[in-house]
């Protein structure tokens, strides 16, 4: 994109990417500096997605960008993030044109954390300021993964059912008598290959969870209506959807993520214990393999908030979905659990100080040593006092406390 730039201006408004709606750069330049012989000039770019973006970038002075070469890359930029190239004189671009004509171009563009691939840039926002980013990995063939077990009935709030079956380039959709071949044009997103007589352009999404949405345009213009619709099994058992985030059972917590083809299965206990795919193998059912062929574990959703977990035939217990409030609460109790450790084990210090000074009066280190031993225990009791001031939090420190000096000796 041609623009123009003042001598001696601050950065310039910011501008949209072509073709990326979520990413914005702007421009500055200082002119002529004698020291470096040559014309100064910035660019910074702003990440407007929800994903970090990787991408390459090249700010041409006075001429067209007419080749994918000699372009710079930044990685993982976050989001609402802005990277500048350039933010003073001293690390400024040098270039040999006096022009103040500028020209910008991003290729290469990549969404998420993991290492950009050659085979799986992203393309153009279908929807403005939404990653277009393909779910594929390697060489794999792309419309294999893409179009990975979405076929099949969905059924609305209205009881209306839409079938779906995959199709050379896309998927065959049968709604109300009537069948319709949607185009893939990203990862989940589909596009009717015909437009309505009332100018709406159809689309379909997959979002993941067994879900299926559908939107349109209409003369061009997104419309903010979208309905769900939700996968039914072959005996008419529909997917119960669940959210993901913190999971309590008796023992253990997890956190459960949510993705297109299964759950992701993180446990946290005293220690990390790694995290493991479950992979849907049947209406509400998710089931890991170990890479030994003996062990498997299952989760079994049993409703939006339930869900049963069993490993090699014995039930382990059942987790609970903590809301908002509760992974609030969680946390507190956390806290409180490791303050109360935390002072025991500085008091124990000190009265084991103690013991020691007492028999033997005359040693001046152990006696510096049990002076900083107090000072460290008093001034975390201070500490905690003022933090858990409110008589809930206080009586189960005190427990917790308590607890943990009776192994004090």
């Amino acid at each position: 994109m041609q623009l123009q730039a003042q001598n001696g201006s601050d950065w310039s408004s910011w501008q949209q990417v072509k073709c990326f709606k979520g990413l914005f750069y702007s421009v500055r330049t200082w002119g002529y500096s004698n020291n470096a012989k040559g014309y100064l000039w910035g660019i910074r770019f702003r990440n407007d997605y929800d994903k970090p973006i990787t991408f390459s970038y090249k700010l041409s002075i006075g001429e067209d960008i007419k080749s994918d070469n000699g372009f710079d890359v930044t990685s993982r930029l976050k989001p609402g993030e802005i990277w500048t190239d350039g933010g003073d004189v001293f690390t400024a671009k040098l270039y040999q044109n006096a022009s103040t004509n500028y020209w910008s171009k991003v290729i290469r563009v990549c969404f998420g954390d993991k290492p950009c691939n050659s085979n799986c840039f992203a393309g153009c926002d279908v929807v403005e300021g939404k990653p277009n980013q393909p779910d594929c990995e390697d060489d794999k063939d792309q419309s294999q993964i893409n179009n990975a077990d979405i076929s099949g009935e969905y059924i609305n709030d209205y009881d209306q059912i839409t079938k779906i079956a995959l199709a050379d380039g896309g998927i065959m959709v049968e709604w109300q008598g009537s069948n319709t071949f949607y185009k893939q044009i990203s990862d989940n997103v589909y596009m009717s290959d015909q437009i309505q007589q009332n100018g709406y352009e159809l689309y379909l999404e997959f979002p993941g969870n067994n879900e299926l949405k559908t939107w349109y345009k209409r003369n061009g213009v997104l419309s903010d209506e979208k309905y769900t619709y939700r996968r039914k099994s072959a005996n008419n058992e529909i997917d119960i959807i669940i959210q993901s985030g913190e999971w309590i059972s008796e023992g253990s917590k997890a956190n459960i993520s949510v993705t297109k083809e299964g759950l992701i299965y993180h446990i946290i206990n005293s220690v990390d214990n790694g995290t493991q795919f479950y992979k849907r193998v049947a209406p509400n059912e998710y089931k890991w393999s170990d890479p030994d062929g003996i062990h498997s574990c299952i989760l079994k959703v049993i409703s939006t908030k339930k869900i049963d977990y069993t490993c090699n035939g014995y039930r382990l217990g059942l987790y609970d979905f903590l809301s908002d409030d509760e992974q609030a609460e969680n946390k507190n109790s956390f806290s409180v659990n490791t303050d109360a450790i935390k002072l025991a084990g500085y008091t124990c210090t000190a009265l084991q100080l103690q013991g020691k000074s007492d028999k033997n009066p005359s040693d001046q280190k152990l006696k510096k040593d049990l002076e900083e031993a107090w000072n460290k225990a008093d001034a975390f009791t201070l500490e905690v006092e003022k933090k858990y001031a409110d008589d809930k939090d206080r009586s189960l420190f005190e427990t917790i406390f308590n607890k943990e000096m009776e192994k004090c000796k």
